[in-house]
Formats: structure tokens, sequence, C-alpha cells
């Protein structure tokens, strides 16, 4: 992939402790070092999580090489301590004082039994931003449930809106729980850096998954909080807008969503149903959506024989919001990201060199920088070594097993 101009350092100096083990915490981290904050991943001496989780690169079950990790935990630094020992929890509390922000997305309850309480960090430093993503929350009856992406779809209601409304809810794809939670736990984390800055108080951020997911749902809340009533699985439809909808074509699918009659009719007017264009039917919307079945049946049969590249720029030239369903393999190919820089190549000394997608965001037409993943432990002797602890020390907690 072409190299791109690199972008500047947003969060230049900003330096924030990574404990994270769930997607939800690591995609969060990324964003962060993405904007330029300098992440230094606080793991385990056998390593984090995602380190032992496959696929790997080249086929090779090795802790460097999950292609998960490398691409959750690029941009960070390693330091590996066991916080199970006294020893590694009083690292911890050292290196949080030359910390502005620390992460972390284990449950309450498990913090509580590592000791490193709110107040106990508070301690360490002032200033510090203690930032938690966690399924529930730190407050409520559910504070100490555990539950990655499929509860917390489940449970904030997105699962709910999945699927067909006569077969069970699904989970949709993509772990969108997680990485919902993963957005508003970074803009949480700015927000209280800035307020910080300007002479504010240190804040306490609390992410809950639930509540994440349960905010993103569109008009589902709206319905049933202003009409006491509850949105139906809609089997990819659109609740409100038609056509708004997945059509197969020739070779793949399109989705059109369409909020006007001008754009239904421009819809007929694509597959030259001019006859149905000019119905009186698509003037109106909730008559649009009464009749769906027929109309939608009408336009499939005329999408069959047609390609979905040809209708995707026939669409857009007459106004309609159409688009191209990809899936993986073909956004590797795909115009638009290509000339736009998404994809980046990285160089891993144990995983090679390989393309990753890049930041989903440019600063003056610059990419954001951000390095590769780090090895396990790759960087423990600098960051120990920058807050006193000697070679002789560290050599000793490395014979007993805290630290690697």
């Amino acid at each position: 992939m072409s190299a791109m101009r690199e972008a500047p350092r947003l969060l230049e100096g900003l330096r924030m402790l990574d404990l994270s083990a769930e997607l939800r915490g690591a995609y969060c981290g990324r964003l962060l070092a993405e904007y330029g904050a300098e992440v230094i991943l606080v793991e385990a001496p056998d390593g984090n999580p995602w380190r032992h989780v496959g696929p790997f690169a080249g086929d090779d079950p090795h802790p460097e090489k999950s292609v998960a990790f490398l691409h959750y935990y690029a941009g960070r630094r390693s330091v590996a301590i066991d916080l199970a020992d006294a020893r590694g929890r009083d690292l911890l509390l050292a290196l949080t004082a030359t910390a502005d922000v620390l992460l972390e997305d284990m449950l309450p309850a498990r913090r509580k039994a590592l000791g490193l309480s709110a107040a106990m960090l508070a301690v360490a430093n002032p200033r510090l931003i203690l930032a938690s993503l966690t399924p529930f929350g730190q407050t409520g009856p559910e504070r100490d449930s555990a539950g990655g992406d499929l509860v917390a779809t489940a449970a904030g209601g997105l699962a709910a809106l999945t699927g067909d409304p006569a077969r069970a809810p699904l989970r949709p794809g993509g772990d969108q729980g997680e990485h919902i939670t993963a957005l508003h736990g970074a803009v949480a984390v700015l927000g209280a850096v800035l307020a910080r800055d300007a002479g504010g108080a240190p804040a306490r951020v609390d992410v809950s998954a639930q509540e994440c997911v349960a905010s993103v749902l569109e008009n589902a809340m709206e319905f049933a909080l202003l009409e006491g009533r509850t949105v139906a699985r809609q089997n990819g439809r659109h609740p409100i807008s038609w056509p708004g909808r997945v059509f197969p074509c020739a070779d793949g699918h399109v989705v059109i969503s369409c909020g006007s009659a001008p754009q239904a009719r421009a819809c007929f007017a694509l597959v030259d149903d001019h006859a149905m264009a000019a119905d009186p039917v698509l003037e109106d919307r909730d008559v649009r959506r009464a009749n769906a079945d027929g109309l939608e049946a009408r336009l499939i049969e005329r999408f069959r024989d047609r390609e979905k590249d040809d209708l995707f720029h026939r669409g857009q030239a007459l106004g309609i919001p159409i688009g191209v369903v990809h899936d993986a393999e073909t956004l590797l190919r795909d115009p638009q990201l290509l000339a736009y820089g998404f994809f980046r190549d990285v160089e891993h000394p144990d995983a090679g060199v390989f393309t990753d997608v890049g930041a989903p965001f440019r600063v003056d037409g610059a990419a954001p920088p951000l390095g590769r993943a780090p090895r396990l432990g790759e960087h423990t002797a600098e960051i120990l070594e920058a807050i006193g602890v000697d070679a002789g020390a560290r050599a000793a907690l490395e014979d007993e097993g805290v630290i690697r």
C-alpha cells in the first residue's frame, strides 16, 4: 500500500496506562494511540489474553503473531508486570504517578480484589483520570456481571432489533457493542483530559457497555419512551424509510435507504419502470410502507439482471441513497478506500510485513502516525528504569516472575 504523509500527534504528551484485556478496552486504547497519546500496555508476564487468540500470522500459534493482538494493540509500548503480586501492584502505582490516564476494563470486583481502588490510585496520582469500560458500569445491581459483545448487544437492546421478527433475535456482526463502548470511552477520556487541564478536578470516567448500546438504537427508544410501543425487528428493512433494505442483484447486493417520494420514484426510474415511477402510491411514506412487499418484489425482479456497480453509479446520479454491500475481501479492492489510503503496511519483527487497516480519519489531509504492536515486555526495562527500578532490582523481580 502507498505511504501517506503523517498527521501531527494530536495528543502528544498525554501518557496512558492500558490494563485492558477485553476488546472494548483494546480498541479504546488503539484509538487514543492513533490520536497521538503514549499508551503503555500493562500486561501479565505470560501476555495479554489477546496474544493467544487466533488466527495467527503464517498460521503459527505464537504470542507475537496473533492477528487480533497485532491490530487492536498497535501503537503501544509493553511492560509485563504480575499485578497479582504485591510487588507488581507497587510497580503499577509508581507508574500511575507518571500517567495522565489509567484505562481498564475489568469487573469492579476484580479490580477491588487486586487492591486497585479509585481512592488508592488517586493517592498515587491526584491528577489521574481513571477510565473504566465495563459491561454494566460501576454501580447498580449488575455492576459485577460479566459479558462481552453478545451480552452488550442483547442487554442494550440491539439484538432485539436485528433479524426476522418471526425468529429469535440476532447478534449484529463485527462486535458492534464492544466497538461502540470503545468509541464512547475514548471520547469521554478526551473530555475528561480537557476539563482537567482547564483547571477542573480529574474525572472518574465510568462507561457501561449496556448504556452505550442502548444509546444508539436510533428511534427505538424514542418510540418506547414517547409512545409506549416496541419497534419490532424489521428483517433488514428500515423502520421508517422506504425503500430501506438490502436488494439482491446479479453479482451481489446493494442497499437503498430512501426518505422521500422523489427518491422512491427515482428507484423505479433506475430500472426503467417509468409507469411505477409515476404512480401516486409512492407519494406518501406510510402508503409506500403499507405496500412494501409488492413494491419491493417489483424492484427485486428488475435488479436481478443488473450489476451492483452499475446500480450504484446510476442510482447515485439519480440522487438515490444507494450503496454496494461489501464484504472484507471486496473492501480490500474498494477504490474509495484505496484512494483514501485506508490501509497501511506494518513491519513487525516476528509477524513480518503485513497490511492492516489504518485510522478512519485524517488531520489536514494526513493520516495519524501509529506504530506496530509491541512484543511481550518489550519496553519493561526502559519503563521501569525511568521510575527508578535499577538493573539489579529488575533482574531479581524477573527471576521471581514478577516482571518480564
